[in-house]
């Protein structure tokens, strides 16, 4: 047992590094965290509701309305209900979200080249291999 909790510990560890790193590297932009939001949301060709947004993620309803209203509140996405369901609410990329698309992206290699320096290539790759196909195999079972 002290070995999963090691490990998961471990993860979010990671995960709040790379995004305090992602975001110094983005010290120009006035957010600091929810880069993945803005990523996914570029990657579709029409608006998405929030619920899809969260299953997409793996987040439930409640974190992803936060984390958008913190977007929004930036102008980063903008959020309209369906006129035909007042219930459902579609997030699109402002033109503010969608012009820091490509500096993100930037930011993100960078930050990959950063972490993976004092190791090899192979190595790093292969961690990212591995990653997956937990991440797989967690889909999975959730």
């Amino acid at each position: 047992m002290e070995d999963i909790e090691s490990f998961s510990t471990k993860l979010r560890r990671i995960a709040r590094l790379y995004t305090v790193s992602l975001s110094n590297l983005l010290n120009n932009f006035d957010i600091n965290k929810y880069f993945d939001v803005l990523l996914i949301l570029a990657r579709q060709n029409q608006p998405v509701t929030q619920k899809q947004l969260a299953a997409s993620m793996h987040i439930d309803k409640s974190r992803i309305v936060a984390m958008l209203r913190y977007l929004q509140q930036k102008q980063y996405v903008d959020i309209e209900k369906n006129p035909k369901d007042r219930r459902q609410h579609f997030v699109k990329l402002s033109a503010k979200g969608a012009k820091s698309i490509p500096r993100i992206n930037e930011a993100l290699i960078e930050n990959d080249r950063i972490i993976s320096s004092n190791i090899k290539e192979n190595e790093f790759e292969s961690c990212l291999f591995t990653l997956s196909i937990i991440e797989k195999s967690l889909i999975n079972v959730v």
